[in-house]
């Protein structure tokens, strides 16, 4: 039996478009990491949860559920057999070689294998005046949340102690230089930063930056 449900949302005709909409991805993080430290919480999550509609019994419903894969679920709303991230790479027939799942052609890291649209490619055709940034410890989770259009994509190199993008993209901009010279990583720690808070923080530091 066929059953249709349609949501109707009155949308007050004085209401504006948010200037601002941030997605934050906590990789492995479940929902009860949460419920459990709340009393620990005074701002941040206590204000999602005060504020916010919080929805706990969400599933990652497809196999595997690596980084790229599932970003790309989230940024697109596809299973991957759709949004066509299927894991961490591929198998190249044409070069009888394993390709990673986020390149090009070119060899270049970009978002070149993504088949369905992201929310972020959806805002920039509705509204191409728009800025997209995505910023991640990693390129697999930077590259699919930017999607197509994106006008900037950082990650941290770790060889490099520093915030890079691709050649797919723009032109970084003159302040990532500044920022990356201001927040240099030492060669002892770019190893073993990624479990530390400290690179928590310099994400989040750098996207105050881009905003």
């Amino acid at each position: 039996m066929l059953k249709l449900f349609l949501l109707l949302l009155a949308v007050p005709a004085a209401a504006r478009p948010p200037r601002l909409v941030a997605i934050v991805i906590v990789d492995q993080m479940r929902a009860d990491y949460v419920s459990d430290a709340r009393r620990r919480y005074q701002d941040g999550f206590a204000r999602l949860e005060r504020e916010g509609a919080v929805f706990t019994q969400a599933r990652h419903d497809h196999v595997p559920t690596q980084t790229p894969t599932g970003h790309a679920a989230l940024a697109t709303g596809r299973f991957p057999d759709e949004h066509g991230i299927t894991g961490m790479s591929w198998w190249d027939h044409e070069r009888n070689a394993w390709r990673p799942a986020l390149s090009d052609e070119q060899g270049r890291v970009s978002p070149e294998a993504l088949r369905a649209e992201t929310l972020a490619d959806a805002l920039k055709k509705k509204s191409p005046d728009s800025k997209v940034v995505a910023v991640s410890g990693k390129e697999r989770g930077a590259v699919p949340m930017g999607g197509l259009r994106a006008d900037l994509v950082l990650w941290n190199d770790k060889d490099a102690g520093r915030f890079v993008t691709s050649a797919y993209y723009p032109k970084p901009p003159a302040w990532l230089e500044r920022f990356n010279e201001q927040n240099q990583v030492e060669p002892e720690r770019r190893k073993t930063l990624g479990p530390h808070p400290h690179f928590d923080q310099l994400i989040l530091s750098l996207a105050r930056t881009a905003v």
